[in-house]
Protein backbone atom coordinates (compact mmCIF):
# COMPACT_ATOMS: atom_id res chain seq x y z
CA UNK A 1 0.00 0.00 0.00
CA UNK A 2 2.69 2.16 1.24
CA UNK A 3 4.58 1.27 -2.38
CA UNK A 4 1.30 2.64 -4.02
CA UNK A 5 1.40 6.03 -2.37
CA UNK A 6 5.30 6.58 -3.23
CA UNK A 7 4.71 5.57 -6.57
CA UNK A 8 1.85 8.33 -7.07
CA UNK A 9 3.59 10.89 -4.76
CA UNK A 10 6.88 10.54 -7.27
CA UNK A 11 4.34 10.82 -10.23
CA UNK A 12 2.77 13.95 -9.20
CA UNK A 13 5.93 15.48 -8.20
CA UNK A 14 7.93 14.33 -11.69
CA UNK A 15 4.88 16.67 -13.42
CA UNK A 16 5.26 19.46 -11.14
CA UNK A 17 8.78 19.54 -12.10
CA UNK A 18 7.71 19.29 -15.73
CA UNK A 19 5.08 22.17 -15.64
CA UNK A 20 7.74 24.21 -13.45
CA UNK A 21 10.67 23.97 -16.04
CA UNK A 22 7.88 24.60 -19.09
CA UNK A 23 6.87 27.30 -17.01
CA UNK A 24 10.84 28.71 -16.42
CA UNK A 25 11.14 28.50 -19.94
CA UNK A 26 8.27 30.10 -21.11
CA UNK A 27 9.13 33.00 -18.83
CA UNK A 28 12.63 33.59 -19.90
CA UNK A 29 11.80 33.34 -24.07
CA UNK A 30 8.77 35.84 -23.31
CA UNK A 31 11.52 37.61 -21.30
CA UNK A 32 13.72 37.41 -24.04
CA UNK A 33 12.13 38.56 -26.69
CA UNK A 34 10.89 41.53 -25.05
CA UNK A 35 13.97 42.54 -23.45
CA UNK A 36 16.61 44.71 -25.87
CA UNK A 37 19.85 42.65 -24.41
CA UNK A 38 19.05 40.09 -26.72
CA UNK A 39 19.02 42.26 -29.74
CA UNK A 40 21.34 41.52 -32.58
CA UNK A 41 24.62 43.92 -32.60
CA UNK A 42 27.14 42.03 -34.41
CA UNK A 43 27.31 39.45 -37.05
CA UNK A 44 31.12 37.75 -37.62
CA UNK A 45 31.51 35.76 -40.76
CA UNK A 46 34.25 32.99 -41.06
CA UNK A 47 35.52 31.20 -43.25
CA UNK A 48 34.67 33.23 -46.58
CA UNK A 49 37.27 34.11 -49.35
CA UNK A 50 35.50 34.89 -52.75
CA UNK A 51 31.97 35.73 -51.24
CA UNK A 52 32.03 39.10 -49.09
CA UNK A 53 31.15 39.63 -45.89
CA UNK A 54 28.36 42.02 -46.93
CA UNK A 55 27.39 39.59 -49.95
CA UNK A 56 26.90 36.79 -46.99
CA UNK A 57 25.05 39.04 -44.58
CA UNK A 58 22.85 40.67 -47.52
CA UNK A 59 22.02 36.89 -48.21
CA UNK A 60 21.50 35.20 -45.21
CA UNK A 61 18.47 37.62 -44.14
CA UNK A 62 19.65 38.48 -40.70
CA UNK A 63 19.41 42.03 -39.68
CA UNK A 64 20.86 43.99 -36.88
CA UNK A 65 18.77 45.22 -34.15
CA UNK A 66 16.63 42.33 -34.60
CA UNK A 67 16.40 39.95 -31.64
CA UNK A 68 18.25 37.32 -32.13
CA UNK A 69 15.59 34.20 -30.34
CA UNK A 70 13.13 35.19 -33.32
CA UNK A 71 16.08 34.61 -36.33
CA UNK A 72 15.14 31.76 -38.28
CA UNK A 73 18.62 30.19 -38.58
CA UNK A 74 16.97 27.38 -40.69
CA UNK A 75 15.95 30.06 -43.45
CA UNK A 76 18.74 31.83 -43.30
CA UNK A 77 20.95 28.75 -44.05
CA UNK A 78 18.58 27.39 -46.46
CA UNK A 79 19.03 31.10 -48.31
CA UNK A 80 22.46 30.89 -48.21
CA UNK A 81 23.46 27.43 -49.92
CA UNK A 82 21.69 28.87 -53.04
CA UNK A 83 25.00 30.78 -53.49
CA UNK A 84 27.09 28.41 -56.07
CA UNK A 85 30.49 29.48 -53.63
CA UNK A 86 28.88 28.02 -50.29
CA UNK A 87 29.26 24.43 -50.16
CA UNK A 88 28.45 23.98 -46.42
CA UNK A 89 27.65 26.13 -43.86
CA UNK A 90 26.77 26.69 -39.48
CA UNK A 91 25.11 29.50 -37.75
CA UNK A 92 25.00 29.71 -34.48
CA UNK A 93 23.82 31.84 -31.71
CA UNK A 94 25.72 33.36 -29.26
CA UNK A 95 24.51 35.06 -26.31
CA UNK A 96 23.48 37.89 -25.53
CA UNK A 97 23.79 39.49 -28.78
CA UNK A 98 25.90 37.74 -31.36
CA UNK A 99 24.95 35.34 -34.57
CA UNK A 100 28.07 33.64 -36.08
CA UNK A 101 28.18 32.74 -39.54
CA UNK A 102 30.65 29.88 -40.95
CA UNK A 103 31.25 29.92 -44.14
CA UNK A 104 32.74 26.28 -46.29
CA UNK A 105 33.01 27.34 -49.96
CA UNK A 106 33.83 25.36 -52.95
CA UNK A 107 37.36 25.34 -55.20
CA UNK A 108 37.20 27.07 -58.00
CA UNK A 109 39.58 24.12 -60.26
CA UNK A 110 39.59 25.71 -63.57
CA UNK A 111 39.16 29.04 -65.66
CA UNK A 112 37.92 28.40 -68.92
CA UNK A 113 39.19 31.29 -71.13
CA UNK A 114 35.85 31.78 -73.73
CA UNK A 115 34.66 35.00 -75.52
CA UNK A 116 36.99 37.61 -73.76
CA UNK A 117 35.90 35.95 -70.35
CA UNK A 118 36.83 33.66 -67.65
CA UNK A 119 34.58 30.98 -66.42
CA UNK A 120 35.56 29.70 -63.07
CA UNK A 121 34.28 25.89 -62.10
CA UNK A 122 34.08 24.09 -58.88
CA UNK A 123 34.60 19.97 -58.53
CA UNK A 124 31.08 19.21 -60.18
CA UNK A 125 31.23 21.33 -63.29
CA UNK A 126 29.32 24.01 -61.59
CA UNK A 127 29.85 27.48 -62.88
CA UNK A 128 30.54 29.57 -60.01
CA UNK A 129 31.83 32.67 -61.23
CA UNK A 130 32.29 34.61 -64.68
CA UNK A 131 34.61 37.56 -65.07
CA UNK A 132 36.51 39.60 -67.63
CA UNK A 133 39.55 39.46 -65.97
CA UNK A 134 41.55 36.08 -64.60
CA UNK A 135 41.84 36.49 -60.83
CA UNK A 136 44.51 37.09 -59.03
CA UNK A 137 44.94 32.96 -58.05
CA UNK A 138 46.47 30.03 -58.89
CA UNK A 139 43.63 28.61 -61.15
CA UNK A 140 45.08 26.59 -64.19
CA UNK A 141 43.48 28.86 -67.51
CA UNK A 142 41.48 26.57 -69.89
CA UNK A 143 42.08 27.68 -73.78
CA UNK A 144 40.24 26.52 -77.17
CA UNK A 145 37.55 25.06 -75.47
CA UNK A 146 34.40 26.35 -76.32
CA UNK A 147 31.45 26.73 -74.01
CA UNK A 148 27.66 27.06 -74.54
CA UNK A 149 25.51 29.85 -72.75
CA UNK A 150 27.73 30.21 -69.76
CA UNK A 151 25.63 31.19 -66.25
CA UNK A 152 26.10 31.30 -62.91
CA UNK A 153 24.77 28.11 -60.71
CA UNK A 154 24.21 26.56 -63.83
CA UNK A 155 26.40 23.24 -64.98
CA UNK A 156 28.86 24.28 -67.45
CA UNK A 157 28.00 22.57 -71.03
CA UNK A 158 31.08 22.21 -73.65
CA UNK A 159 29.97 23.08 -77.51
CA UNK A 160 32.17 20.64 -79.23
CA UNK A 161 32.72 17.78 -77.28
CA UNK A 162 30.87 14.62 -76.62
CA UNK A 163 33.15 14.22 -74.06
CA UNK A 164 31.38 16.57 -71.39
CA UNK A 165 31.68 14.16 -67.62
CA UNK A 166 35.18 13.35 -69.10
CA UNK A 167 36.46 16.97 -69.67
CA UNK A 168 35.43 17.65 -65.96
CA UNK A 169 36.47 14.95 -64.68
CA UNK A 170 40.08 15.27 -66.22
CA UNK A 171 39.99 18.78 -64.45
CA UNK A 172 39.47 17.02 -60.96
CA UNK A 173 41.94 14.48 -61.51
CA UNK A 174 44.32 17.72 -62.28
CA UNK A 175 43.72 19.07 -58.87
CA UNK A 176 43.31 15.61 -56.91
CA UNK A 177 46.61 14.78 -58.38
CA UNK A 178 48.17 17.87 -56.44
CA UNK A 179 49.10 19.52 -60.28
CA UNK A 180 47.21 22.48 -59.55
CA UNK A 181 49.64 24.49 -57.92
CA UNK A 182 52.03 23.60 -60.86
CA UNK A 183 49.86 24.10 -64.17
CA UNK A 184 49.63 27.54 -65.70
CA UNK A 185 47.44 26.55 -69.00
CA UNK A 186 45.51 23.64 -70.32
CA UNK A 187 44.90 23.96 -73.92
CA UNK A 188 42.43 21.70 -75.68
CA UNK A 189 44.05 20.99 -79.84
CA UNK A 190 41.42 19.59 -82.47
CA UNK A 191 40.41 16.31 -82.14
CA UNK A 192 40.53 16.82 -78.17
CA UNK A 193 44.47 16.37 -77.78
CA UNK A 194 45.59 18.14 -74.63
CA UNK A 195 48.56 20.57 -73.69
CA UNK A 196 49.04 21.41 -70.30
CA UNK A 197 51.62 24.49 -70.29
CA UNK A 198 53.45 24.34 -66.39
CA UNK A 199 54.64 27.61 -64.73
CA UNK A 200 58.05 26.18 -64.82
CA UNK A 201 57.70 26.59 -68.41
CA UNK A 202 57.68 22.90 -69.24
CA UNK A 203 55.27 22.15 -72.17
CA UNK A 204 53.11 18.69 -71.57
CA UNK A 205 51.81 16.95 -74.38
CA UNK A 206 49.38 15.25 -72.67
CA UNK A 207 47.35 13.53 -75.65
CA UNK A 208 43.70 12.22 -75.53
CA UNK A 209 41.43 11.77 -72.51
CA UNK A 210 42.49 8.14 -71.88
CA UNK A 211 44.68 6.97 -69.27
CA UNK A 212 44.28 10.61 -67.22
CA UNK A 213 44.75 9.36 -63.41
CA UNK A 214 47.31 6.63 -64.52
CA UNK A 215 49.37 9.79 -66.60
CA UNK A 216 48.89 12.64 -64.37
CA UNK A 217 50.20 10.23 -61.50
CA UNK A 218 52.82 9.45 -64.04
CA UNK A 219 53.55 13.33 -64.31
CA UNK A 220 53.55 13.95 -60.88
CA UNK A 221 55.93 11.12 -60.15
CA UNK A 222 58.40 12.70 -63.10
CA UNK A 223 58.24 16.18 -62.04
CA UNK A 224 59.24 15.29 -58.46
CA UNK A 225 61.87 13.04 -59.60
CA UNK A 226 63.46 15.65 -61.82
CA UNK A 227 63.44 18.45 -59.46
CA UNK A 228 65.59 15.94 -56.88
CA UNK A 229 68.14 15.67 -59.36
CA UNK A 230 67.97 19.04 -60.52
CA UNK A 231 67.06 18.31 -63.71
CA UNK A 232 65.31 21.06 -65.84
CA UNK A 233 62.88 19.98 -68.41
CA UNK A 234 61.74 21.47 -72.36
CA UNK A 235 59.03 18.98 -72.79
CA UNK A 236 57.64 16.16 -71.60
CA UNK A 237 55.55 13.70 -73.66
CA UNK A 238 52.30 11.76 -72.35
CA UNK A 239 51.01 10.75 -75.87
CA UNK A 240 53.61 8.47 -77.05
CA UNK A 241 52.14 4.94 -75.24
CA UNK A 242 52.73 3.26 -72.03
CA UNK A 243 56.00 5.63 -71.92
CA UNK A 244 56.64 8.86 -71.23
CA UNK A 245 59.34 11.42 -73.36
CA UNK A 246 61.58 14.05 -71.25
CA UNK A 247 63.37 16.14 -73.11
CA UNK A 248 65.70 17.77 -70.79
CA UNK A 249 67.52 21.44 -71.53
CA UNK A 250 71.01 21.80 -72.82
CA UNK A 251 73.17 23.04 -70.28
Amino acid sequence: MNKNIDKKINRKKKKLTVIVLIFITAIFFIGATKTSIFNLKTIVVKGNKEITKDKIIMSSGIIVGENIFKIDLKNSKENLLLHPYIKDISIKRKLPNKIIIDIKEKEEIVAIKHMNFYTYLSHDGLILDIVPEKKDNNTPVVTELEIKDPSIGNKVEYKTSKQGDNITSFFEECISSGLKQQIAFIKFDKGENITITLKSGVEVAFGTLNKVKYKLNFLSNTLEDLEKKDIKAKNIYLNKGNDIIVEVVNS
